[in-house]
């Protein structure tokens, strides 16, 4: 009774099955464009670790899908793989082109090789928020003809190419005790809550970008100027250069 409650409990946190998501949600769903970092005393962090890697899963595999046989045989064969061998693993699948439609900016920084007219269906694999590799197509799992039309995939290449990238983990990577006390909408609420620290955090980097380097501390404005009476290498610190208020300008 334990064990099935375990397996029922971590089922729920995406371990060990093979969830549709929202195009919207589903790269996410998966660690990319979120913000990883813990802070506060160990215990905090101890405990935080475990609530990110709900969030930030260390091993995902995402499939984009197309309305082919191929794509439909790819998803019988994850779905083997996630309920009875690698259930520490979250593997993931939404329909590809809506994907890319709803997150063209995450897909441009994380993904840019992905291409929504010649890479679907395609199969990606993710480390700790990041893309380890993609296989685009499903080119590496058909029987040897490289064919967009072919309907079925070739189980222990799947199997071969996942191991390869390090993503195929058989237990699950969080302490039964962690991910039962974490209900499956806070793991939700948790994933949408470093969304946005990510997305502030680009917000932040862009416009430190654009501040003019005046070379006074705290100085955040972004277009040219001068303060008058701060003389340092940026500028003299005068409300008329030098040559003008002495009539040496040429």
């Amino acid at each position: 009774q334990l064990s099935a409650m375990i397996r029922e409990s971590a089922m729920q946190h995406g371990f060990g099955v093979h969830r549709q998501f929202h195009p919207q949600r589903v790269l996410y769903a998966a660690g990319l464009g979120l913000s990883g970092s813990v802070s506060g005393n160990s215990n905090s962090r101890s405990r935080s670790s475990s609530t990110a890697a709900a969030a930030i899963p260390p091993a995902a595999v995402i499939h984009l899908f197309e309305d082919t046989l191929l794509s439909a045989s790819l998803d019988i064969c994850l779905e083997e793989m996630a309920l009875n061998i690698y259930r520490g693993t979250k593997f993931v699948r939404s329909y590809g082109r809506s994907t890319i439609s709803f997150n063209r900016d995450l897909v441009s920084k994380v993904l840019p090789r992905l291409n929504i007219d010649t890479s679907l269906p395609a199969l990606i694999a993710v480390k700790n928020g990041d893309v380890v590799a993609m296989c685009e197509n499903l080119s590496y799992f058909v029987n040897g003809t490289h064919s967009r039309d072919d309907d079925k995939v070739e189980p222990r290449a799947v199997e071969e190419w996942l191991d390869r990238t390090g993503v195929l983990l058989h237990d699950v990577p969080i302490a039964f005790e962690d991910y039962c006390r974490i209900r499956p909408e806070e793991d939700a609420l948790l994933e949408n809550m470093m969304r946005e620290k990510a997305k502030i955090a680009d917000v932040a980097s862009i416009q430190e970008e654009q501040i003019y380097q005046c070379g006074v501390p705290g100085c955040r404005k972004a277009f040219h100027h001068e303060h008058v009476g701060v003389k340092n290498e940026m500028q003299d610190g005068l409300v008329l250069c030098q040559e003008i208020s002495t009539g040496t300008e040429v």
